[in-house]
């Protein structure tokens, strides 16, 4: 296992949320944005099986913890949940840690709370299925008023190909001016 004060030093140092923990998925140590991320100081954790923090104790990355052991890293989205018992998504970056003889010996996790992108991500999809599926025809412009896309609503009305529309003016296909 790393030296306590090694350990101190480079969970000072480190931006992201970041969690250490041994074989038994116990926390050794976890660091400020840690502390910010989930809620906890580092001294109620500490010592603790990382399973209090998922919000699914039968995740998939618990199934693939021992897998992880002997292979390496991995990166994943996963839900995790705060001391609030608000849920929420997070990016997990795990590292293997070793001892001189190349056994592994624990874990160091960095997460970063995902959320607010993934919800965004949601509403994009929402907003482009919306788009599509709109029976009314939608043409979307520029700053410079220049079309930068079509749906295909549009074109079945309009008659036009959607790569004959994109960059052109706008006003080219005003329908008071036709």
């Amino acid at each position: 296992m790393i030296d306590d004060t090694v350990l101190r030093e480079l969970t000072s140092v480190v931006v992201d949320a970041m969690i250490v923990v041994d074989r038994e998925r116990r926390i050794v140590a976890a660091n400020g944005p840690a502390e910010r991320l989930f809620g906890y100081a580092a001294e109620e954790a500490i010592g603790r099986n990382i399973l209090f923090l998922y919000v699914d104790e039968n995740d998939e990355d618990i199934q693939l913890h021992d897998a992880f052991l002997e292979s390496g890293g991995r990166e994943m989205e996963v839900r995790r949940r705060r001391k609030s018992g608000e849920g929420f998504w997070a990016s997990l970056l795990l590292s293997l840690m070793r001892d001189a003889d190349g056994r592994p010996t624990g874990m160091i996790g960095y997460l970063s709370d995902i959320t607010d992108r993934l919800e965004a991500e949601e509403k994009l999809r929402l907003h482009a299925r919306i788009f599509e599926q709109s029976e009314e025809g939608i043409l979307i412009t520029d700053a410079e008023e220049r079309v930068v896309s079509v749906n295909s609503a549009f074109c079945r009305i309009t008659g036009y190909m959607d790569h004959e529309v994109v960059g052109q003016p706008a006003r080219t296909f005003d329908a008071d001016d036709q």
